[in-house]
Formats: structure tokens, sequence, C-alpha cells
């Protein structure tokens, strides 16, 4: 149990660093994205003047949950539940973290 909170706490600032937009290593990442979608360093998806945001903490839950359901191979290691888990209470530390569909801003 130690070992998961451990590794939870590791991921937890790992994730302050790769997603927070205010974090050197962050704006430091390349983007890529085309037309509609932005797949790196956030998965957004432009659809009918409105962007679906799909939160890292949206993503690492479903994982985490199937990684619970699942019994051997990676997602039952104790060091990938505690990944998961410090990047999913990383993720509500945001203030927009229950934005998924937002309207587009008009530049």
């Amino acid at each position: 149990m130690f070992s998961i909170i451990l590794v939870a706490v590791v991921s937890y600032y790992f994730h302050i660093l790769f997603t927070n937009p205010n974090s050197y290593v962050y704006k430091r990442l390349p983007r890529l994205k085309s037309e509609r979608i932005e797949f790196f360093p956030n998965i957004r998806i432009t659809v009918k003047g409105r962007i679906v945001h799909l939160h890292h903490w949206l993503f690492l839950s479903i994982i985490f949950v199937i990684s619970v359901v699942v019994n051997g191979g990676i997602l039952d290691a104790f060091y990938t539940k505690g990944y998961l888990l410090g990047g999913i209470v990383q993720g509500f530390t945001f203030p927009d973290w229950k934005s998924v569909i937002v309207k587009k801003e008009i530049k």
C-alpha cells in the first residue's frame, strides 16, 4: 500500500510538470495538431464551434477502472495503479477539470 502511495505522489508531481500550462516543461513540449484535432500535449477536438477537451484525468480514470478489473499484466502492477491515481488526483486540481465541452472563443 505504501508503494502505491509513493508512486502516486511521484506521478502527481510528474503530471504537474507535463500538464500544467504554466510549467516550464509544458511550454517546451511540441504541439501536434491538425485543423480540427489537437493530439499533443492536450487532446482537443473542435466540432461545430465547440471544443471537446479530453482531460488526462478522464482517460486515466478509464484506464484505472480497467486496471482494477484486470488480473495480471502491467495494468495489475502497483506502480501502474499508483501512476494512474497520481495523474487523476492532479487533474482534479485544475479549475476547469469538469469542463469537457466548451464554446470555442472567436479570435
